[in-house]
């Protein structure tokens, strides 16, 4: 029968038998030995402002009562912190080199609760405690005081040995630092189709590039608006027709996919008859409130869904002959659906 990897379930039952392996080891009056780890540490996407690596360690170092990494160790402990559709989620990787089959691994996810980052770190901590050194929550150890060291390893070999490590004495000591978080940029390309931008239902491409950052970031954008049809009077006279095109700037909230973008836009609006060879072109300017959804896909591409609530500032008249004509309304609008990446 094919054994598959241990689990963090197999990992629990090698605790119980440690603990009772601590029983008879503290009835002959002798102390566990330090339990060491080799540490990789990793803030995906989502998980910025989670504490940092040495954060992390001074954590678990209170937990056990001393620094249980270092790099010559045969167990190794991987951590991935990322973010998710519903929360951030952590994946602790226990690997040991001296085992039988190095391949043997076990590996747990936690979710994060209400309490988000926090929450989830503890959770954290608690697991790679216990994972590396169960047998220190049996027999515990004395407990490290408020911005000290932690306790040194036992003298390694002298070509391993590694660079002491102090954490000053600050009344932030053991207090996570959120490291800054990063700029994206976005570029979303769509589809979009509109009313009241030229004389009849327009179509046309549209480009918008972001530049976010936590909870905001700036959109520019580009696209046109071209008729899809025209009006012509039944006397069989000339119709009026347009097209539209206009780029514009903003700024935008943005709650986890949402987008509250408002910006301004200007252009030129192009108007000719449908029969008639007249035409002629004008200045187009608006104010537009644009809501997206910013939903993930597969690796960083997004779907955009979204559209446009548009109030021009350029009132404009096409007219052909004194019985067509067209006048922009106080209100437009426009639906759009398109494909974004982020970088």
């Amino acid at each position: 029968m094919r054994r598959g990897p241990p689990s963090f379930t197999h990992a629990a039952a090698g605790c119980l038998v440690g603990l009772a392996l601590v029983l008879m080891t503290r009835a002959a009056g002798a102390d566990p030995p330090l339990a060491q780890a080799t540490l990789s540490y990793e803030r995906q996407k989502g998980a910025e402002e989670c504490p940092d690596e040495s954060a992390l360690r001074e954590q678990v170092a209170r937990k056990l009562g001393y620094d249980p990494f270092r790099a010559e160790a045969a167990q190794h402990v991987s951590i991935v912190l990322a973010g998710g559709p519903k929360g951030l989620h952590a994946r602790i990787t226990m690997a040991d080199s001296s085992a039988a089959s190095p391949a043997a691994r076990a590996s747990r996810q936690l979710d994060s609760g209400p309490g988000g980052c926090d929450e989830l770190v503890q959770s954290v901590v608690l697991a790679v405690s216990l994972a590396v050194d169960p047998l220190s929550f049996a027999h515990p150890r004395a407990p490290m005081s408020e911005g000290a060291p932690p306790a040194p390893n036992p003298p390694a070999a002298p070509e391993a040995e590694p660079e002491a490590e102090t954490t000053a004495a600050t009344p932030d000591a053991g207090r996570s630092q959120p490291a800054p978080a990063p700029w994206n940029v976005g570029l979303s390309l769509a589809g979009r189709v509109g009313a009241g931008l030229v004389p009849a239902v327009s179509a046309g491409p549209v480009v918008e590039a972001y530049l976010a950052r936590k909870h905001w970031a700036l959109v520019a954008q580009a696209g046109a608006d071209l008729s899809t049809s025209s009006d012509t009077p039944a006397g069989g006279t000339a119709g009026v027709k347009g097209s539209l095109l206009r780029a514009g700037v903003g700024v935008c909230g943005v709650v986890s996919w949402v987008f509250l973008c408002a910006r301004v836009d200007a252009g030129a609006l192009e108007g000719s008859g449908t029969t008639a060879e007249t035409s002629g072109a004008t200045i187009y300017s608006d104010i537009a409130l644009a809501p997206r959804l910013d939903l993930p896909l597969r690796r960083d591409f997004h779907l955009n869904v979204g559209g446009d609530l548009l109030a021009p500032l350029t009132p404009t008249k096409l007219r052909v002959t004194s019985t067509s004509s067209w006048t922009t309304p106080a209100i437009a609008g426009t639906l759009q659906l398109g494909l974004g990446y982020w970088f």
